[in-house]
């Protein structure tokens, strides 16, 4: 039994991923539904191919993830110890953060020689975005919506020698005082974003981890594009609205701290929910459209005559009709 795909069939819909399969030559004991029906997905799809840090994005992803464990660890040390001056680190932190939360834009550099698609390199902003949006409410969020109220009593200026263990969470506070003063709406909202980050975390994860089932693989590909979609645009929304919009309408009344509390806080470590989760929406609905439509035709080529079965070395017909 010999099972062929028409070249301009093969070429228009998915180069294939393991050649060997494209080159077995035909003979396949059970017909062809026992090969191409479970693992099409598998042999044909463009899809969940990408690979992350590689070569000078692998470097860059290195140094900017650096940013943030030395801020969490020699950072938050050095002022606890007293060696450094609360507010002032706060202001570098700052500064160095905002940069380093710029990262997902470093799965568009395309290292020498690589040949990467353009779905690799969107799936790879999705899967970064994901990580480190989800870690920032995992490991941020969730902890200051808890101490919240212990936040209280601090002052926005300074910290006295018994309260800079609480600098972890005063850094962003001292610029954006809502943060550390009763204020229901940012609470609220903080509280719904921060438990959104597993479901982050969730899909990064899947991504990165391909499930070897192909059908299962798919599902969860899908699903994956999903929780991008919905979390971002609710991140894009909540912090549009709640973090910028709010306090414009206040006049900047909470906005402490000069000008380091303005743009290197309130405005520069929010900037990145407001300018890279609608990206990531855009991309993530992309790949769910394309991703839909690549199965179509999968299905098209098993079920109408792309895929034919044939016991003559005459050719298969072409697909022109897809």
């Amino acid at each position: 039994m010999d099972i062929a795909l028409s070249d301009s069939a093969w070429e228009k819909n998915y180069r294939p991923v393991n050649q060997e399969m494209l080159d077995m030559g035909g003979e396949v004991e059970g017909g062809y539904n026992d090969v191409f029906e479970d693992d099409a997905a598998s042999v044909y799809t463009k899809f969940g191919k990408f690979k992350p840090a590689r070569g000078v994005r692998g470097v860059l992803y290195a140094l900017f993830g650096l940013v943030f464990v030395v801020w969490a660890t020699a950072g938050y040390g050095s002022v606890v110890a007293g060696w450094v001056d609360p507010l002032r680190a706060s202001n570098w932190c700052a500064a160095s953060v905002f940069v380093a939360l710029w990262m997902p834009l470093i799965a568009f550099i395309t290292n020498r020689g690589e040949k990467r698609s353009w779905v690799m390199t969107l799936e790879e902003f999705v899967c970064v975005w994901l990580l480190l949006s989800g870690c920032a409410q995992v490991f941020w969020e969730l902890p200051y919506v808890i101490v919240k109220r212990q936040l209280f009593d601090l002052d926005y200026t300074t910290l006295s020698e018994s309260q800079r263990w609480w600098w972890f969470f005063w850094m962003y506070p001292s610029g954006d005082t809502r943060y550390m003063r009763p204020d229901p709406a940012t609470h609220a909202t903080e509280t719904f974003l921060a438990f959104s980050g597993f479901l982050e975390l969730f899909a990064a994860y899947k991504l990165l981890r391909v499930d070897p089932h192909p059908r299962r693989r798919d599902l969860l590909y899908k699903a994956c594009m999903i929780i991008a979609i919905l979390t971002h645009w609710g991140f894009f929304w909540a912090n549009t609205a709640v973090v910028y919009l709010s306090e414009i309408y206040a006049h900047f009344d909470h906005v402490e701290n000069g000008w380091q509390g303005m743009w290197l806080k309130w405005g520069a470590l929010n900037l990145q929910w407001s300018v890279l989760s609608p990206m990531c929406v855009g991309f993530a609905l992309y790949l769910l459209v394309e991703k839909s439509r690549e199965e179509g035709r999968q299905r098209h080529i098993l079920e109408h005559g792309c895929l034919t079965i044939q016991n003559s070395d005459s050719d298969l017909t072409d697909d022109e009709d897809l």
